[in-house]
């Protein structure tokens, strides 16, 4: 038993950190390099995890059984979406889109739960808010006009796309490291969950609870930053999505906080809804995309959300994980959509334009078979809900752009993961006391007795 402690406190004194930083770094830096089609960040994180099993069996074992229920869904989405896939596009395009998707999604996950079972919740924080942050410092950089962060971008870019006129429009939103500014986006969004997961019991516990209490200051000095590290980037890269999870995270907060704050809240919100017109005058004459609205972007959204509809209903049962919007435009009927896109000067907008909804896309590709795994987490975010509401902003974000889990953004595993080897497993002995406390006090005084306890 000795020796088994003293190797746990040699693995949480060691640098062992900097190896994640490493993995998220190559996960958020490179994304397209590959071999034989499969992703060079894949190859490396999946290589990072058998060393860890060979290493620290132990530890892997643990982050398998700690998560099992989302490896699980993953599986689950991964078997039916490959079959609905192999139909339609053939076992190849279906056999490499679930290596890309799904297995990347386990393996990214199962590390990072190994990784927070080795050396904790705040060194994983630290080594993934850093990747972020580096790419976000860059993003500023590049809005700076500094050459070099514009320089070390465009190079990034080669391995990105073919063509070089690509490279160009996709660095005109400053996206730092990140693949797009809708992918650092995400990952701003993924760092201010994991960030804030740590006092979101404390931000929304009831003001007259028994135990109730408020953050440090330190706790809202590093809640503060986060929020400042989002807005900043996300205005000056003109993602206003981020910016409006923010506003609704913080309702959310003041509702769970005390419901009689509302009362303050709405009249403000209101107040700035009367005066926004000469705000928003002065917001779009600097020029910030993000303060700007009427834009080809936003035009686009509606019709785009008429066509995702339509292709769900024409096919509910799912067009699989190979699902393409762009090139299922002949199976629906879209002429007045596209009458009315081309009046706004959208031509061709549902052959060059995904579907821009993350969650439409996933009903297109799982279809019918969705609406189980749909049950099973709205019934866990409202077991955790305060872990829930640190996920707000990024499932604003994510309404409204294509990036998201299973769905071209494998990093948002890593805060999961980060979370899921968090939170403490009540022993045995301590559930048959809860069981026991529940059953004398009843639902409403468990709490209250727990705490008292």
């Amino acid at each position: 038993m000795t020796g088994t402690n003293t190797f746990d406190r040699m693995i949480e004194r060691s640098p062992l950190w900097l190896l994640f930083f490493v993995i998220f770094a190559v996960n958020i830096y490179f994304v397209s390099p590959g071999v034989g089609g499969v992703p060079i960040r894949f190859l490396f994180s999946l290589v990072v995890l058998i060393g860890l099993f060979l290493c620290a069996s132990r530890f892997v074992m643990l982050a398998l059984s700690r998560g099992k229920a989302i490896l699980l869904i993953i599986a689950y989405l991964g078997i039916v979406g490959f079959a609905l896939a192999a139909v339609r596009d053939g076992l190849g395009d279906a056999a490499k889109a679930l290596v890309t998707q799904h297995v990347q999604a386990a393996v990214l996950f199962i590390a990072s739960v190994t990784g927070t079972l080795m050396i904790g919740r705040r060194s994983m924080t630290a080594a993934f808010v850093f990747a972020v942050a580096l790419s976000a410092l860059f993003a500023l950089l590049q809005a700076a006009g500094l050459q070099a962060a514009t320089g070390v971008r465009d190079y990034l870019g080669t391995f990105y796309f073919q063509d070089a006129k690509d490279v160009d429009v996709m660095a005109d939103r400053y996206p730092g490291l990140s693949y797009s500014a809708i992918f650092l986006g995400n990952q701003l969004c993924l760092a201010f969950a994991v960030i804030v997961c740590g006092t979101m019991a404390r931000m929304t516990s009831a003001r007259r609870a028994v135990g109730a209490s408020m953050p440090t200051l330190r706790q809202w000095m590093i809640v503060g930053a986060a929020v400042v590290m989002v807005f900043v980037v996300s205005l000056v890269q003109g993602n206003r999505s981020p910016i409006l999870g923010l506003v609704v995270f913080f309702a959310f907060v003041v509702a769970a906080r005390d419901r009689r704050l509302l009362f303050v809240v709405v009249p403000v919100v209101v107040a700035v809804r009367f005066f926004s017109a000469p705000i928003k005058d002065l917001l779009v004459q600097s020029g910030l995309r993000a303060m700007s609205s009427g834009d080809k972007s936003e035009l686009a959204r509606n019709p785009l959300l008429i066509y995702g509809w339509r292709l769900f209903m024409a096919h509910p049962i799912g067009y699989g994980i190979t699902f393409d919007s762009k090139m299922l435009v002949h199976t629906v009927s879209v002429g007045d959509l596209s009458a009315d896109a081309n009046m706004n000067g959208l031509n061709d907008l549902f052959e060059d334009r995904d579907l821009h909804n993350y969650w439409l896309s996933m009903l297109n590709m799982y279809g019918v078979f969705l609406f189980p795994v749909i049950y099973l987490l709205v019934r866990a975010m409202t077991r955790y809900w305060q872990i829930t509401l640190a996920f707000v902003p990024y499932m604003v974000h994510v309404t409204f752009h294509n990036g998201a889990p299973l769905v071209n953004d494998y990093m948002f595993w890593v805060p999961l993961g980060i979370v899921v080897g968090s939170i403490k497993m009540p022993s045995v002995a301590n559930r048959r006391v809860v069981s026991v406390v529940r059953r004398k006090a009843g639902p409403g005084r468990l709490h209250q007795t727990a705490v008292r306890t």
